[in-house]
């Protein structure tokens, strides 16, 4: 799950995407994931781009899997005297619980372990969250001329930061969901 701390921004001359597919596992517990990035520079300033995850896991057992939806939409601006990242993120994480085994003698059985008895079918526990995540930074300072000249032969310059002024928001809704229709 993304959070401040690890999230990820791009600064990259050209278009960049990333792309991956993994699986494992016979076609009855079969677990999946499809993770995506990709991420666009507007000029030298400006990049926005995107994350998506999803994971899907058929579990071993009866009523034992789960699914996970994580995807994020970012954005970044740095020029001399100001920086912003920013990104909003949604999460969606279910998963079917089966209150576990009624009878696991009957393993001795030679059962799969999708025939074995599971106390609950219908019971799900679902995750729910969005992030919204703001930082920026003024950047106080000065410029310095150079010894080195531009094509009309002016004089460059570089700015030297000084000190900063930075603000930070964080916005984080999370909801947990517990459902039993018909269990006792």
């Amino acid at each position: 799950i993304t959070t401040p701390e690890n999230a990820r921004f791009y600064d990259t001359k050209t278009p960049f995407t990333d792309i991956m597919y993994t699986t494992g596992g016979s076609s009855t517990n079969k677990e999946e994931q499809l993770v995506g990035t990709l991420a666009i520079n507007f000029g030298k300033k400006i990049n926005v781009g995107g994350d998506f995850d999803y994971i899907y896991g058929r579990g071993h057992y009866n009523s034992n899997g789960n699914k996970l939806v994580n995807y994020r939409v970012f954005g970044s601006y740095r020029s001399d005297r100001y920086e912003l990242n920013a990104y909003f993120r949604g999460l969606n994480y279910v998963t079917h619980e089966n209150g576990g085994l009624t009878n696991d003698a009957e393993g001795k059985k030679q059962m799969m372990s999708k025939d074995f008895p599971v106390k609950y079918t219908d019971v799900f526990n679902r995750i729910q969250g969005k992030e919204l995540f703001l930082t920026h930074r003024y950047n106080l300072g000065f410029f310095r001329e150079l010894d080195e000249t531009d094509e009309e032969g002016y004089a460059k310059e570089v700015f030297v930061p000084v000190s900063s002024i930075i603000h930070t928001f964080q916005y984080e809704d999370m909801n947990r969901q517990f459902t039993a229709p018909n269990s006792t």
